[in-house]
């Protein structure tokens, strides 16, 4: 153990005028050491430190996110939410997808055409008839005062023709999969088409993509643009087949809520794993097991609700985990029988790097398939919702957000 904190340090952690760094560090260390928290403990009065250091281990909220985001949070809740980022790969995937989002949105908003103000006389002659009729006549009137004007002298009338009527063309709007041209002008017919990767990206009846380059994944942009299923791990329904009973607290297995990862897969190698705290329990271990239930790694006496592997778990593989409380001298396990086991798996390489492929492209429809290819399904469905409101007629869109979100 280190050199236990000073008072200054103890006293400046509980006013939170320590820098985000400094936070971290003493987090870590009142977590470990019972005299410093013992001492802390004694220069507050009336609140409970243990559940100041379990509140910072908390996933960040929604309002945190967008808060740090749009920039509306307070200097303080700024510093928290910042160390909380610098600390936690899932927040920090999470709020980076936010800011994407938030410069999008941006981005279109500047680029929105003005509405034009139009007077009552304006909207009149709008109208396409009158815009044909009332030249049509005028014409005739002057034809029929210069007719009186020559009969009144009478001059032979020149045969004049008034001008011809123009028949007004009606425009009409073409669907998703219309056969026109495509954009580089010839004449291959457009089979489909979506607002995607800052333009239009179009697939032709020969199946030829344009508007993104696509590299190794355009059979895969391919297959979904031609409206086949999305390819889905064949493990995804053996993972969440425990989520619902084990996210769920109850007393057949599961004396503590168990909140992740449970019956999901995840990207990192190094997850962190949360729970919901057992009343009056002391400390808490987790363990980390293969499918034979040998233990891969385990955790230190906790105080907080929330842990990551010092170790990179190997990816691909299922991993199952279990949390065992101490309360009362007592260990309390979740989950236990006949409560299913709380399982996950870290993505595999293949996958991660056609994520990483995808997030290059700047293509919400290209990262949705990534993900939903690699079972991340909650991923998945926040890019396909994304391409979904940048193509709110879609058949495609709403069939691709459809087929992911009936795989949770």
């Amino acid at each position: 153990m280190s050199q236990h904190l000073s008072d200054r340090q103890i006293e400046n952690f509980i006013s939170r005028k320590l820098p985000p760094s400094d936070v971290l560090f003493v987090d870590d260390h009142l977590a470990a050491c019972d005299t410093c928290m013992q001492k802390a403990q004694a220069n507050r009065s009336n609140v409970d430190l243990r559940e100041i250091l379990s509140a910072g281990d908390e996933h960040l909220t929604y309002e945190q996110m967008t808060g740090l985001v749009d920039e509306t949070l307070s200097p303080a809740e700024l510093e928290i939410a910042e160390a909380h980022r610098q600390t936690c790969d899932e927040c920090s995937l999470e709020i980076a997808s936010f800011r994407k989002l938030h410069d999008e949105l941006a981005a279109s908003t500047k680029t929105a055409a003005p509405i034009e103000r139009r007077g009552w006389l304006n909207r009149l002659f709008a109208h396409p008839y009158l815009r044909i009729a009332v030249p049509v006549m005028g014409g005739l009137i002057v034809v029929a005062i210069v007719w009186a004007l020559l009969k009144n002298t009478d001059q032979p009338i020149a045969e004049v023709t008034p001008p011809p009527v123009p028949t007004p063309s009606i425009p009409t709007a073409s669907p998703e999969n219309s056969g026109e041209v495509n954009s580089n002008g010839d004449d291959k017919k457009v089979v489909a088409a979506l607002n995607d990767a800052g333009g239009k990206i179009e697939i032709d009846e020969h199946g030829n993509i344009t508007g993104i380059n696509a590299g190794e994944l355009e059979p895969k942009l391919r297959a979904a643009l031609k409206d086949q299923p999305l390819e889905l791990p064949s493990d995804l329904r053996q993972l969440k087949s425990s989520a619902g009973v084990l996210m769920g607290s109850s007393d057949n297995g599961v004396p503590f809520k168990i909140t992740g990862p449970v019956g999901r897969v995840v990207e990192s190698h190094r997850p962190s794993f949360t729970w919901q705290r057992l009343k009056d329990a002391t400390s808490y271990k987790v363990g980390i097991y293969d499918d034979a239930f040998n233990e891969i790694a385990s955790s230190p006496e906790l105080h907080a609700t929330k842990w990551a592997p010092a170790v990179s778990l190997k990816r691909g593989v299922i991993y199952q985990w279990q949390v065992t409380a101490i309360r009362n001298g007592e260990e309390i396990k979740s989950p236990v029988r006949p409560a299913p086991e709380a399982k996950f798996k870290i993505a595999d390489q293949s996958s991660i790097n056609e994520i990483e492929k995808a997030r290059r492209s700047n293509s919400h429809l290209l990262l949705g398939i990534a993900y939903a290819n690699a079972g991340l399904i909650d991923e998945a469905e926040r890019e396909f919702q994304v391409l979904q409101r940048n193509n709110p007629n879609s058949d495609i869109a709403r069939k691709l957000l459809a087929r992911v979100s009936s795989a949770r």
